[in-house]
């Protein structure tokens, strides 16, 4: 699975077969790791049609998987790997919340067939929605104006509440929504990177990825793949939402030279009490899965000694 936008952004790939659990080194013994391999085509009830025959074949690999889908593991060795390696990285809470409203994010985490949708403000679609907070936000930047942001604010979090409401318990527990049991799916499946430091958490996903699979046959190109991969990935980011084209005056003479200002975000403290209050529920249980997540990173570190 694999997010872009500022949320969790997670990878779902295949594993080796066994009971569940994720392919990399275990805490209590050092010496023992499952390896990570291509997927089994004698089990897979994945098919694809040969392109020469158009007959309906099992893939010789299991498919990665580019979608929005939580974490449940009833689904492994089914719609998922028997033991996939899951990675996901985590920011704050707070942050991501507000990061969701900027683009206008739609879409919950659930079982697949079963995701939690919403319709933003004003049945607008993703690029209408984004040309309007970031007239909100230029509003903050250089009139130091909150009004537009709020009531856009306001009305997002009143029709996508679903959607936006402890993404991370959603994502890691999508059946019951309990932080507790979703806590310890995180220690169990995950192998968690920070957005805080995200390219250390790619370089240490590659790693774990080459060493788990360093007996494959076809290693040196997954090495190859993987190592460099990284480098290119988290360099992008949404222009339009970050940067606004200055017009008038108001500005800095050094970002006038480029024409560009970033835009201001306001923080939580900035806003009105009872958003305040709102947003503080919507991230209360996430707050204790990212807590962990920073720990855990820490504790994951010595993987990658």
């Amino acid at each position: 699975m694999e997010e872009d936008h500022g949320g969790i952004s997670s990878r779902i790939d295949s594993g080796s077969g066994g009971d569940s659990q994720r392919c990399l080194p275990s805490l209590n013994d050092e010496e023992y790791t499952t390896r990570c391999w291509e997927y089994d085509s004698t089990q897979s009830t994945v098919t694809r049609k040969n392109n020469l025959t158009s007959m309906p074949v099992r893939f010789d690999a299991h498919p990665k998987l580019h979608t929005h889908v939580a974490l449940d593991p009833s689904l492994f060795g089914w719609i998922l790997p028997r033991s996939p390696m899951v990675f996901s990285t985590f920011r704050q809470p707070v942050d991501r919340l507000l990061s969701s409203f900027h683009f206008g994010m739609r879409v919950g985490g659930d079982r697949p067939g079963q995701l939690k949708r919403c319709t933003l403000p004003g049945e607008v679609n993703s690029n209408q929605w984004q040309n309007r907070v970031v007239a909100a936000r230029a509003a903050v930047t250089l009139q130091n104006n909150y009004t537009l942001y709020q009531q856009a604010l306001r009305e997002y979090l009143e029709s996508c509440r679903d959607i936006v409401s402890n993404v991370y318990v959603q994502f890691l527990d999508p059946v019951t929504n309990d932080v507790n049991i979703a806590v310890r799916l995180l220690e169990k499946f995950v192998i968690v990177g920070l957005q805080g430091d995200i390219d250390e958490s790619l370089q240490r996903w590659a790693k774990i990825a080459v060493w788990s699979c360093r007996d494959h046959p076809y290693i040196n190109r997954i090495r190859k793949d993987l190592l460099t991969e990284p480098k290119h990935v988290g360099t992008h980011f949404r222009q339009s939402a970050t940067l606004m084209e200055l017009k008038g005056d108001g500005v800095d003479e050094n970002e006038a030279i480029n024409g560009t200002a970033e835009l201001a975000s306001p923080t939580l403290n900035e806003l009105d009490a009872d958003l305040q209050q709102l947003i503080r529920a919507l991230t209360v249980d996430d707050e204790v899965i990212f807590q962990r997540a920073e720990e855990l990173y820490a504790e994951q570190g010595h993987w990658f000694d």
